[in-house]
C-alpha cells in the first residue's frame, strides 16, 4: 500500500507488543514486505502479559483474576501469542529502539529488560535501549 516509501513503525505499551509481533510474523511469512521498514520504536513493550503481571504482583490469585478479566473483555488467551513467543522471528536487520522508564507502573522496566536481553542473547545486534 505504501510502496517503497520508507517506514517507521511505532508502538506504545500493548501497541508496542502488537508492533513487535507484527514485525516478527511479517518477517516469518513474507520478509520482502518489510523492505521499506527502516526503524521500529517500541515504548513500554512487555515480554508477555503473564510475565508483566508477575512483575506487578506475587499473588497468583490476583494474576489469575486479571487473566480471567482480560479474557472476558479483551479476547485474551493465556497461551496466546506474545513478543517472547515470536522472538526467534523478529527481524535482525531493522534497527529497533526500546524505550522504557524506571517510573513506568503499567509496564515495569524489568519487562523491557527481559525482552531486550532475550533479543541480545539470540544474536540481535541492531537493538538500542533507552531508559
Amino acid at each position: 500500500r505504501f510502496g517503497n516509501t520508507p517506514q517507521i513503525w511505532h508502538g506504545l505499551s500493548r501497541g508496542a507488543a502488537v508492533t513487535f509481533i507484527a514485525a516478527a510474523l511479517a518477517h516469518r511469512h513474507n520478509p520482502a514486505a518489510l523492505k521499506a521498514l527502516k526503524l521500529i520504536i517500541l515504548e513500554g513493550c512487555y515480554a508477555s502479559v503473564e510475565s508483566d503481571l508477575h512483575t506487578l504482583t506475587d499473588s497468583q490469585l490476583a494474576i489469575s483474576c486479571a487473566q480471567t478479566y482480560f479474557s472476558w473483555w479483551y479476547d485474551y488467551k493465556r497461551n496466546g501469542i506474545s513478543p517472547l513467543h515470536v522472538l526467534k522471528d523478529f527481524p535482525r536487520t531493522i534497527p529497533t529502539v526500546f524505550i522504557t522508564s524506571k517510573a513506568d507502573k503499567q509496564v515495569p522496566k524489568e519487562e523491557t529488560d527481559k525482552l531486550v536481553s532475550e533479543l541480545v542473547n539470540a544474536g540481535h545486534d541492531n537493538i538500542y535501549y533507552l531508559v
